[in-house]
């Protein structure tokens, strides 16, 4: 539908992203929510090749980046119940 369009802003979408993943990753040390905004970087990548490759990479990525995030998340709860912490105090926000 936007072939031409997609096709002229591939270079900076790819700019874009790489520049976002090396800047979330460099900024990202205590944080763990953001640090997964990368990886949705690496599905825009993907999806802008334009090929079978990179669009079923995008997709596996996205499944799986759903399922370790919550796999992520289910065990700092766990681990915060358990040992009643509170994470915000560690993280100093």
């Amino acid at each position: 539908m936007f072939l031409e369009a997609t096709l002229y802003f591939t270079p900076f979408v790819y700019d874009l992203n790489v520049i976002a993943i090396i800047y979330v990753s460099l900024t990202t040390t205590k944080q763990i929510a953001y640090s997964l905004v990368a990886h949705m970087n690496f599905v825009t990548i993907g999806m802008f090749s334009l090929n079978i490759q990179g669009i079923e990479g995008s997709i596996l990525l996205m499944s799986s980046h759903g399922l370790v995030s919550l796999a992520l998340f289910y065990v700092l709860v766990f681990y915060m119940t358990d040992t009643r912490l509170n994470l915000l105090n560690i993280m100093e926000v």
